[in-house]
Parts: structure tokens; C-alpha cells; sequence
């Protein structure tokens, strides 16, 4: 699993069908994915893109989804890699 040092107040997380995990961290503004088997966190949205991620879930097609605390609305990632 990822290291401490990639979190900053994680909230919230959902695993893929693929193993990939999806971490909320809501103090950065986004959302990281942790591929099978790795230990690095790696950003999938930028800062900019979400305010304040506290929940994410991945539906049975993969899609994933974000509920943003800052914006009071859930958003659909459609580039997810």
C-alpha cells in the first residue's frame, strides 16, 4: 500500500474491479489511485478540478465518482486511468 507521506486528511476510498484504489484526499483537492501491487499514490485529477473530496465510489462499469464537500455536488470522472 501507499506510503503516509502521498495523504493529506484522506476521507474516504473504493476499489475497481481491476484491484486499482481510489483515494479522496480532500486538504489537496483530489483524487489518487494506487495501482495493483504499488506503493505510490499518484494523482488522477488536479487541484483544480475538485473542491474538497470527501467520498469516492466506483460503479460496476467502472466509472468513478466523487462527492465534493466544497462544491455540494457529486461529479463523475470520465478519464480515469
Amino acid at each position: 500500500m501507499a506510503t503516509a507521506g502521498a495523504f493529506n486528511d484522506p476521507m474516504n476510498i473504493a476499489v475497481d474491479s481491476s484491484d486499482n484504489v481510489y483515494v479522496a484526499n480532500s486538504n489537496t483537492n483530489q483524487i489518487l489511485g494506487i495501482a495493483p501491487g504499488s506503493s505510490t499514490a499518484t494523482a488522477i485529477t488536479t487541484p483544480s478540478a475538485l473542491n474538497g473530496p470527501y467520498g469516492v465510489a466506483v460503479d460496476a462499469d467502472g466509472e468513478l465518482y466523487v462527492a465534493e464537500g466544497g462544491n455540494s455536488q457529486v461529479a463523475k470522472l470520465t478519464s480515469v486511468p
